[in-house]
């Protein structure tokens, strides 16, 4: 038996016709089966409340970013644990109709978490966006960067709609995020902010006519693509020492160019914010927002050795802030996997999943010959004649018969020589004589004559 894409009841907030139960992938193990585990982008409960003692599995993966690798991670090893660590693979059944993993850090992260009338799911976000993140504190809790690392470092600017994401609060430009009655992590100045930091690290000597070609490819997704632009010029500035600019028709560029400046500034080179910020309480605040951006972004570059970005043309592609976009990141999934604390263990598993499903193939086609028995028949000289050896693949209960005469049903009668059955295959050697003239073998299943 194979179930080629599937989730599990006992994991799901609402389970469909996919859903497998334990009764049934208990069924599917003792068969010799495979089952896919599906990655569609949903939260899942915790796996610990499923299987709080795991027998099979020695993998710990908090279960505190829906709808990401973390979301696949449970899932897995759930299978892996049911499955007693033979037969699980990937089930991603990704055809353009179901949402893949998506990104665990930026404006994106945590986007399986559900959204509903009572807002109870969707206040979970803002906690799991920052449960993904690096931090340090007075207390000398740690916690580690776990993003995938690359090389190199910082890849080309992320054009796409990479930072438009269900963690952005639509209704608060430079304001505080909406994060306990409606679960955003972050304002539009923040989303941003983002943005620009990726195309600053590009090339933090960028000069404005460089970033005025990067803010016309900006996807159309972005509302205020100049802004990007301009904190991108701030920190370019920060890098320079430049003063920062300003525009007649936008008077907030200044101040984006001033902000980007003072962050680069305060975090590379720990300089204060100049007082024209420590002053005004509406850009202080925009000041700490774009901070907490700044460390966020800081948390992509986790400890694995770095892996060679995905290049289509001329895009670089990253899963710490685009997800599983497509079958070409497979390996950096499997890297985060490894990072969020899949151990190489229980990874073993999903990379003998090939075998495993030509081991499934071969027991399927030895029980299609067992109800089609065929005759395999091998000729060897002998002193006092031919031996023939032969064997096929039956059910015990399985007959011999032969027969001198082909045309003629009455003829044929039980085999009188010996045969012998192990692990589900008959066997018998016959001396042909010289001169004994022919004869005809037949198996009979039953009272069905083959």
């Amino acid at each position: 038996m194979n179930s080629g894409h599937n989730s599990f009841q006992e994991l799901a907030y609402e389970w469909s016709e996919n859903s497998r139960t334990p009764a049934t992938l208990e069924r599917i193990r003792k068969l010799g089966g495979l089952m896919g585990v599906g990655w569609e982008n949903t939260q899942t409960k915790a796996y610990a409340g499923a299987v709080p003692k795991p027998k099979y599995t020695c993998s710990a993966v908090l279960n505190d970013c829906a709808g990401t690798s973390k979301t696949f991670a449970q899932l897995y090893l759930y299978a892996v644990e049911h499955m007693q660590r033979h037969g699980v693979a990937f089930g991603t059944d990704m055809d353009g109709l179901i949402v893949a993993p998506g990104p665990r850090f930026g404006p994106q992260s945590a986007f399986g978490v559900l959204d509903d009338d009572h807002n109870k799911f969707a206040a979970q976000r803002p906690g799991q966006v920052l449960s993904q993140l690096m931090t340090v504190n007075q207390s000398a809790f740690f916690r580690p960067a776990t993003g995938v690392r690359y090389t190199p470092r910082h890849g080309r600017p992320l054009t796409d709609a990479a930072f438009v994401g269900k963690a952005v609060d639509p209704d608060a430009d430079t304001d505080q995020p909406a994060q306990v009655s409606k679960g955003y992590a972050y304002n539009q100045d923040q989303r941003d902010f983002f943005a620009a930091l990726r195309i600053f690290y590009f090339n933090p000597t960028s000069s404005e006519d460089d970033l005025k070609t990067i803010e016309d490819a900006l996807s159309d997704n972005y509302p205020n693509k100049r802004r990007v632009k301009e904190y991108a010029f701030g920190l370019v500035k920060g890098v320079t020492g430049a003063s920062p600019g300003s525009d007649l028709f936008s008077g907030d560029t200044g101040t984006r160019e001033e902000l980007g400046k003072a962050v680069y500034r305060f975090k590379v080179l720990s300089e204060a914010p100049p007082s024209d910020i420590q002053n005004d309480a509406t850009k202080l605040f925009r000041f700490n927002q774009q901070l907490k951006v700044w460390d966020h972004y800081q948390s992509i570059f986790g400890p694995n050795p770095p892996l060679t970005r995905c290049q289509t043309a001329s895009k670089d592609w990253d899963i710490n802030f685009e997800g599983m976009a497509h079958y070409g990141l497979l390996p950096d999934f499997i890297q985060d996997l490894r990072n969020v604390g899949l151990q190489t263990k229980d990874v073993d598993v999903l990379f003998q999943s090939a075998e495993h499903f030509a081991q499934m193939w071969e027991r399927c086609l030895a029980a299609s010959v067992s109800f089609n028995p065929i005759l395999t028949v091998t000729l060897a000289p002998s002193l006092n004649g031919i031996k023939m050896m032969m064997s096929w693949h039956g059910m015990p209960g399985d007959s011999l018969e032969e027969s001198t005469v082909l045309g003629n049903p009455l003829s044929w009668h039980a085999y009188a020589g010996d045969v012998q059955f192990a692990n589900g295959v008959f066997s018998t050697t016959v001396l042909i004589g010289s001169g004994s003239g022919q004869k005809f073998y037949r198996v009979r299943q039953g009272t069905v004559a083959n």
